[in-house]
Protein backbone atom coordinates (compact mmCIF):
# COMPACT_ATOMS: atom_id res chain seq x y z
CA UNK A 1 0.00 0.00 0.00
CA UNK A 2 2.85 2.57 0.48
CA UNK A 3 4.32 2.03 -2.71
CA UNK A 4 1.04 2.83 -4.08
CA UNK A 5 1.16 5.75 -2.71
CA UNK A 6 4.39 7.18 -3.12
CA UNK A 7 3.66 6.32 -7.17
CA UNK A 8 0.47 8.64 -6.62
CA UNK A 9 1.69 11.50 -4.98
CA UNK A 10 4.78 11.16 -7.73
CA UNK A 11 1.80 11.46 -10.03
CA UNK A 12 0.14 14.08 -8.76
CA UNK A 13 3.14 15.88 -8.43
CA UNK A 14 4.39 15.37 -11.97
CA UNK A 15 0.22 16.42 -13.09
CA UNK A 16 1.01 19.55 -11.12
CA UNK A 17 4.30 20.15 -12.66
CA UNK A 18 2.66 20.28 -16.10
CA UNK A 19 -0.64 22.26 -14.75
CA UNK A 20 2.39 24.71 -13.89
CA UNK A 21 3.77 24.91 -16.66
CA UNK A 22 0.90 25.22 -18.98
CA UNK A 23 -0.57 28.18 -17.46
CA UNK A 24 3.21 29.56 -17.57
CA UNK A 25 2.78 29.54 -21.18
CA UNK A 26 -0.77 30.11 -21.91
CA UNK A 27 -0.19 33.78 -19.88
CA UNK A 28 2.39 34.30 -22.25
CA UNK A 29 0.68 33.41 -25.19
CA UNK A 30 -2.95 34.31 -24.28
CA UNK A 31 -2.64 37.87 -26.14
CA UNK A 32 -0.96 39.49 -22.49
CA UNK A 33 1.44 41.42 -24.40
CA UNK A 34 2.58 41.67 -28.10
CA UNK A 35 0.88 39.01 -29.69
CA UNK A 36 3.25 36.63 -32.15
CA UNK A 37 2.07 34.86 -34.51
CA UNK A 38 2.69 30.94 -34.00
CA UNK A 39 1.14 30.19 -37.50
CA UNK A 40 4.10 29.91 -39.27
CA UNK A 41 5.81 31.83 -41.69
CA UNK A 42 3.43 31.46 -44.48
CA UNK A 43 -0.04 32.32 -42.69
CA UNK A 44 1.67 35.47 -40.99
CA UNK A 45 2.91 36.81 -44.49
CA UNK A 46 -0.42 36.11 -45.65
CA UNK A 47 -2.29 37.78 -42.91
CA UNK A 48 -0.24 40.87 -43.50
CA UNK A 49 -0.67 41.54 -46.75
CA UNK A 50 -4.57 40.83 -46.66
CA UNK A 51 -4.44 43.75 -43.20
CA UNK A 52 -1.68 45.63 -45.42
CA UNK A 53 0.50 45.60 -42.19
CA UNK A 54 3.74 45.44 -41.88
CA UNK A 55 5.64 42.67 -40.36
CA UNK A 56 7.69 42.81 -37.25
CA UNK A 57 9.79 39.58 -36.98
CA UNK A 58 11.99 39.48 -33.60
CA UNK A 59 14.87 37.34 -34.26
CA UNK A 60 16.20 36.10 -30.86
CA UNK A 61 17.45 32.99 -29.15
CA UNK A 62 16.23 31.35 -26.02
CA UNK A 63 19.27 31.43 -24.53
CA UNK A 64 20.03 35.14 -24.71
CA UNK A 65 19.76 36.98 -21.66
CA UNK A 66 19.08 40.27 -23.26
CA UNK A 67 16.12 38.92 -25.72
CA UNK A 68 14.75 37.58 -22.52
CA UNK A 69 14.50 41.29 -21.32
CA UNK A 70 12.99 41.99 -24.79
CA UNK A 71 10.42 39.71 -23.37
CA UNK A 72 9.19 41.51 -20.51
CA UNK A 73 9.59 45.26 -23.23
CA UNK A 74 6.99 43.45 -25.48
CA UNK A 75 4.66 42.87 -22.66
CA UNK A 76 4.68 46.87 -21.78
CA UNK A 77 1.06 47.63 -22.14
CA UNK A 78 1.75 50.66 -24.39
CA UNK A 79 4.10 49.01 -26.52
CA UNK A 80 1.89 45.61 -26.63
CA UNK A 81 -1.18 48.37 -27.92
CA UNK A 82 1.02 49.72 -30.45
CA UNK A 83 2.63 46.45 -31.88
CA UNK A 84 -0.69 44.49 -32.20
CA UNK A 85 -2.38 47.29 -33.90
CA UNK A 86 0.18 48.07 -36.53
CA UNK A 87 1.77 45.17 -37.43
CA UNK A 88 1.55 41.55 -38.03
CA UNK A 89 4.23 40.00 -34.94
CA UNK A 90 6.31 36.62 -35.39
CA UNK A 91 9.33 35.84 -33.57
CA UNK A 92 12.32 33.56 -35.39
CA UNK A 93 14.50 31.51 -33.06
CA UNK A 94 17.69 32.12 -34.46
CA UNK A 95 18.96 28.62 -33.03
CA UNK A 96 16.80 26.72 -35.74
CA UNK A 97 18.40 26.13 -38.83
CA UNK A 98 15.60 27.31 -40.99
CA UNK A 99 15.00 30.37 -39.07
CA UNK A 100 18.91 31.23 -39.27
CA UNK A 101 19.33 30.93 -43.17
CA UNK A 102 16.21 33.46 -43.23
CA UNK A 103 17.80 35.84 -40.37
CA UNK A 104 21.15 35.28 -42.22
CA UNK A 105 19.68 36.82 -45.38
CA UNK A 106 18.53 39.86 -43.72
CA UNK A 107 21.74 40.58 -42.30
CA UNK A 108 21.41 39.85 -39.06
CA UNK A 109 24.37 39.39 -37.27
CA UNK A 110 23.41 38.86 -33.45
CA UNK A 111 20.40 38.86 -31.30
CA UNK A 112 18.36 40.42 -30.17
CA UNK A 113 17.29 42.04 -33.38
CA UNK A 114 14.25 43.49 -34.87
CA UNK A 115 13.56 43.10 -38.65
CA UNK A 116 10.60 45.20 -39.32
CA UNK A 117 9.28 44.50 -43.06
CA UNK A 118 6.98 45.75 -45.24
CA UNK A 119 3.68 43.49 -46.62
CA UNK A 120 5.53 42.55 -49.24
CA UNK A 121 8.62 40.49 -47.08
CA UNK A 122 11.06 43.67 -47.96
CA UNK A 123 13.10 44.90 -45.39
CA UNK A 124 12.42 48.18 -44.36
CA UNK A 125 14.32 48.87 -41.11
CA UNK A 126 16.15 47.06 -38.70
CA UNK A 127 17.52 47.54 -34.92
CA UNK A 128 19.42 45.49 -32.52
CA UNK A 129 19.93 45.13 -29.12
CA UNK A 130 18.42 45.97 -25.57
CA UNK A 131 15.73 48.80 -25.99
CA UNK A 132 13.64 49.99 -23.14
CA UNK A 133 9.80 50.62 -23.97
CA UNK A 134 10.19 54.53 -25.78
CA UNK A 135 13.21 53.65 -27.53
CA UNK A 136 11.55 50.27 -28.80
CA UNK A 137 8.72 52.33 -29.58
CA UNK A 138 10.53 54.76 -31.60
CA UNK A 139 12.26 52.43 -33.72
CA UNK A 140 8.62 51.14 -34.63
CA UNK A 141 7.34 54.03 -35.41
CA UNK A 142 10.54 54.58 -37.49
CA UNK A 143 9.64 51.57 -38.97
CA UNK A 144 5.72 52.29 -40.18
CA UNK A 145 7.06 55.69 -41.75
CA UNK A 146 9.86 53.73 -43.45
CA UNK A 147 7.35 51.01 -45.23
CA UNK A 148 5.01 54.27 -46.08
CA UNK A 149 2.47 53.55 -43.13
CA UNK A 150 0.98 57.55 -42.02
CA UNK A 151 -2.41 56.48 -40.59
CA UNK A 152 -1.82 55.40 -37.09
CA UNK A 153 -2.11 56.15 -33.56
CA UNK A 154 0.94 57.79 -31.74
CA UNK A 155 1.82 55.55 -28.87
CA UNK A 156 1.60 56.71 -25.35
CA UNK A 157 4.18 55.52 -22.54
CA UNK A 158 4.96 56.43 -19.59
CA UNK A 159 8.30 57.65 -18.52
CA UNK A 160 10.05 54.80 -16.54
CA UNK A 161 12.85 55.04 -14.13
CA UNK A 162 15.85 53.49 -14.34
CA UNK A 163 16.18 50.51 -12.11
CA UNK A 164 19.66 50.58 -11.44
CA UNK A 165 20.55 47.97 -14.08
CA UNK A 166 22.59 48.41 -17.35
CA UNK A 167 20.85 49.22 -20.27
CA UNK A 168 21.81 48.48 -23.37
CA UNK A 169 20.37 50.45 -26.36
CA UNK A 170 21.65 50.43 -30.04
CA UNK A 171 21.40 54.11 -30.70
CA UNK A 172 22.95 52.87 -34.34
CA UNK A 173 19.71 53.96 -36.29
CA UNK A 174 18.65 56.77 -34.25
CA UNK A 175 19.19 59.90 -36.57
CA UNK A 176 17.52 63.24 -36.72
CA UNK A 177 15.05 62.99 -39.43
CA UNK A 178 14.22 66.74 -38.43
CA UNK A 179 10.76 66.08 -36.87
Amino acid sequence: MKNLSSINMKKWIGILGLLIMSIAFGAATNGKGTEFSSAGWGPTTKMAKQNNKPIFVFCRTYTCMVSKRMDDVFKDPAVAQFMNENFVCIEQNVDNTMENLRANNWGIQGVPTFVFLDSHKDKVFMSHGYHDPAAFLRDAEKALKAAGITNYKKPTIKAQQDNGQEIIVDDADDTDDGE
